[in-house]
Formats: structure tokens, sequence, C-alpha cells
């Protein structure tokens, strides 16, 4: 039994690679929902991700001239990274959270990587938003009342 686990823990890291700041808090915060209520935060979190991942992927994978992922190597992301989870730590724990955890993950060598990106986000977490934001939108639509001629 413990053999078919590690299979499926294997595969899952072989297909998407190591797992970042933001799916660990998704997957802490998720947990934690039983003593505190993150939705509303998890709300931002997933449009933020949402975001990022619709700018940094399609450039990521060369559709346009610049290519974000290179800048995760410049120790001004790390940086600018810091700040903003200084601006954010009063209004979005969450959020500040998550740039502080990738941060110190990336300065500490954590994983095999040395991009601030891959400790950031990673594909899972876009899926995870992607499909988070296709079930609020048609949430809406399900319980929308159609009007009558």
């Amino acid at each position: 039994m413990v053999e078919f686990f590690e299979y499926i823990f294997f595969s899952v890291r072989i297909l998407f690679g190591q797992l970042s700041a933001a799916m660990l808090l998704l997957l802490l915060s998720v947990v934690a929902n039983r003593w505190r209520d993150w939705s509303e935060q998890r709300r931002i979190w997933m449009r933020v991700f949402l975001i990022i991942g619709a700018v940094f992927y399609p450039l990521a994978l060369g559709l346009g001239l610049y290519d974000p992922y290179a800048w995760g190597y410049d120790h001004r992301l790390l940086m600018a990274c810091a700040v903003c989870a200084l601006l954010a730590a009063w209004r979005y724990p969450l959020m500040s959270l998550w740039l502080t955890l990738a941060a110190i993950a990336h300065a500490s060598h954590w994983g095999e990587s040395n991009n601030l990106w891959d400790y950031l986000i990673d594909p899972l977490t876009m899926l995870w938003a992607l499909l988070w934001w296709l079930y609020e939108r048609f949430r809406g639509v399900k319980h929308a009342k159609v009007p009558s001629v």
C-alpha cells in the first residue's frame, strides 16, 4: 500500500515539479478554514494567481518579447517581494505570508531551483485558480433567474 502512495506522490512531482509556497499555503488555508474563515482572502488570492498566470506563463513560454522567468534569477525581484510582503502585511496576512515564505525558501535553497518564480507559483496553483474561477463564473449562471416573456 505504501508503494502505491509513493507512486502517486512521485508521479505528481514529475508532472508538476516541486510545490510552491502558494500551493502549500492554499492547502494550509483549506485545512485551517475550520478555525478561521479564510474564504475572502482566498478569493483575492485566487484572482492574484489568475492574473499572474495569465501574464506570466504565456510570456515565459515565448509568446512575447520579454521573459519574466529570467527575472527570477535577479535578486531585485526578491527585494521587491519583501517590500510587497511588508505592504500587504496588515491588510492581507495570507498574501504576506506567501511572499515571505517564498523569499525564505528561495534564500535557503529549499528546492532544486535557483529561480524565485519556482517558489512563488507553480502550474498546479494556476490550474487550481483557473478551476476555481470557472466554478465561480458558472455557479452564478446556474442560479440566475431566467426572464419570462
